[in-house]
């Protein structure tokens, strides 16, 4: 069964417990590694300077209630270790539909980023992101 290496443990130490669950119960079907979970504010300036994201406002800040409320996630497969396959847009497709149903079965109300207007409409997006999730209410 695959389990969350020490780097990952320590970023969902700084997420909020609600997505802590929702990537706990998707870590025992599928391998995938955590990114990110909090940002500073000048790591958020950084990466919307280069295109990576698109607000300052970010729930991957610290919000009030001490916990980042976003995370980002990426597919890992042992045999690619330790690279990523960025461009296998099917893995993270696959990976987002299991974050998806974890949450909804789990009643956690996230927002996807490769739906923003959350409309199940996969193909009328301009920014694709498509490893991120964010809790939207408490």
């Amino acid at each position: 069964m695959p389990f969350f290496g020490k780097a990952s443990e320590e970023k969902l130490s700084q997420l909020h417990p609600k997505l802590v669950t929702v990537a706990r119960t998707v870590i025992q079907v599928m391998d995938f590694t955590v990114v990110y979970t909090l940002r500073s504010p000048e790591e958020q300036k950084f990466l919307l300077s280069i295109g990576q994201s698109k607000t300052l406002d970010s729930k991957h800040l610290l919000q009030p209630d001490g916990f980042a409320w976003a995370i980002d996630v990426a597919p890992f497969y042992a045999w690619k270790r330790p690279q990523i396959d960025w461009n296998d847009k099917k893995a993270f497709y696959y990976l987002a539909g299991m974050f998806v149903q974890a949450a909804y079965l789990l009643d956690v109300n996230i927002r996807y980023g490769g739906d923003w207007n959350m409309n199940d409409d996969l193909n009328d997006q301009t920014f694709f992101d498509l490893g991120h999730f964010e809790l939207l209410t408490v």
